[in-house]
């Protein structure tokens, strides 16, 4: 105990040493923020009084002109040598006073008008978007007051939590967790973030309370189990919300990506958002998730390719795959053999989809069927890809380099016949064996489709290893921190 004790001393102590200086650094930004909201507003009301000055000066103006044109009317009638009449007298008198006065007050007027105009020049502040930048200040000051908030009442759970090691409970490592993660200003500004992210799923799903509820429980425990932190499995909730999918097919679809994104080591936002927007295109159900991730996990691993580069070649050749009823297993396939030979990312995407356009173009069908290629079933359906590529063989199979080169070419363009001919000359070594052409290309999509589990496979032997470990520990840290945050907030609004 008397160890325990020491422990969280020392951590107290450096606590009360850090947190002095993050609500120092809190309050100058508050300072800062509030000072550059006032100056923006000073020039606010400053450009408003300029622009009502100049209405003012524009119709005195237009004032004076009508008084010397009256004036001028009457002048002329004196230089005729005729006499005024008494009531011309009169006006001519009546007329020259006002003349005067809007003289001398335009004069001043405009003297006003140029010096709102030296203040708004040294306020240096661009006028265009000038409310907006306002509202703008305005919402980060309040943000930065919030968690200053938070920061004073982090200082006191921390003072409890030492309380309780005192009376006997063992809290020694949520301290411990404190101190290191520098608590407060970060805690805040974290669950600050979580937070808003949150809302916007909740806005885009339409979820009722208990549904949200659901949502940000699954969103905390990945942030607590995963390598990932809550704020980004928020993030990736939200690109299935703008697909369209309810809170509960979100809950259900999340577990597999993280497996996938660990297995990868690449970006669980980018990989949901590649998930969500191909789900159509290859018919996948929410209940498909994970076998789509499996799929993508072996191609990565049997393939000179990774995650990011697929979801580049699948912005181009979904659709067109789609078009032809080729599945995910068979597409990643060609991909993945695609990039065993240089051609990755969006190229090998934009060569996939100019052949398969030339497939489905009528024109260069009949063209195949006169060389006894056959492109469509009996029941008018595309015959399928490898079956396609097995007849290619047959009829290029004699043909020299560069009559192979121009006959594809002919076909199925210049990009196309890239694709084409990367899939003919294709090698992939399965259980031992080499296989080559289209039986390579039939060997590895069965091979993906057969992959279950090889996400979560994957993923685990990251997680034993000693970074996966320690990367477990900053997301529990992360967890540790939204939580702070969270009670921090709950007291200010309390």
């Amino acid at each position: 105990m008397a160890k325990k004790m020491d422990l969280i001393m020392k951590v107290q102590g450096l606590i009360d040493k850090s947190l002095p200086g993050n609500l120092k650094k809190l309050a100058n930004e508050v300072k800062n923020l509030r000072a550059e909201r006032q100056k923006m507003e000073k020039a606010q009301k400053t450009l408003k009084a300029q622009k009502e000055l100049n209405k003012e000066i524009t119709a005195n103006v237009a004032k004076y002109r009508k008084l010397r044109n009256e004036l001028k009317a009457l002048d002329e009638i004196k230089k005729r040598n005729v006499n005024l009449t008494e009531a011309e007298k009169k006006k001519y008198e009546s007329l020259t006073k006002k003349a005067k006065a809007l003289e001398t007050t335009i004069k001043s007027q405009s003297k006003s008008f140029q010096k709102y105009g030296m203040e708004l020049k040294k306020l240096k502040i661009p006028f265009d978007n000038l409310q907006s930048e306002i509202d703008q200040t305005i919402r980060k000051e309040k943000e930065l007051i919030a968690q200053q908030k938070i920061v004073a009442k982090s200082q006191g759970f921390l003072k409890g939590a030492k309380d309780k090691v005192k009376t006997g409970i063992k809290v020694a490592a949520v301290a411990t967790v404190g101190a290191a993660i520098g608590i407060g200003t970060s805690s805040a500004k974290e669950y600050l973030e979580f937070d808003k992210q949150m809302i916007k799923v909740k806005a885009l799903t339409g979820a009722t309370i208990q549904e949200y509820e659901a949502l940000k429980k699954k969103a905390m425990e990945v942030g607590k189990t995963t390598i990932f932190t809550s704020e980004e499995a928020a993030a990736g909730m939200e690109k299935f919300a703008l697909a369209g999918f309810k809170p509960k097919e979100i809950i259900s679809a999340i577990p597999p990506i993280f497996d996938l994104a660990t297995a990868s080591g690449e970006d669980f936002i980018m990989i949901s958002d590649m998930i969500s927007d191909n789900m159509t295109a290859f018919k996948i159900g929410i209940d498909d998730v994970g076998h789509a991730s499996d799929i993508l996990a072996n191609t990565m691993s049997r393939s000179n390719t990774n995650i990011q580069m697929l979801g580049e070649a699948f912005k181009y050749v979904s659709s067109s795959a789609s078009n032809l009823n080729i599945d995910l297993s068979t597409t990643s396939a060609a991909i993945g053999l695609m990039g065993d030979q240089a051609i990755k990312s969006g190229q090998a995407g934009r060569d996939l989809k100019q052949a398969f356009s030339k497939i489905a173009d009528a024109g260069v069908q009949k063209k195949l069927e006169s060389l006894g290629v056959s492109v469509k079933d009996s029941k008018g359906e595309f015959i399928g890809l490898v079956d396609f590529v097995r007849q290619l063989e047959k009829v290029t199979g004699k043909m020299s380099g560069i009559d192979k080169q121009a006959f594809l070419k002919d076909l199925f363009g210049d990009q196309g016949s890239l694709a084409m001919n990367k899939l003919l000359t294709a090698t992939k070594e399965v259980n031992g064996v080499m296989y080559e052409g289209a039986d390579a290309l039939a060997e590895f999509a069965k091979e993906n489709e057969n992959a279950t589990g090889k996400a979560k496979e994957m993923a685990q032997t990251i997680l034993d290893s000693d970074s996966g470990k320690w990367a477990l520990v900053q997301s529990a840290i992360s967890d540790v921190k939204l939580k702070i945050g969270k009670i921090g907030r709950a007291s200010c609004r309390e």
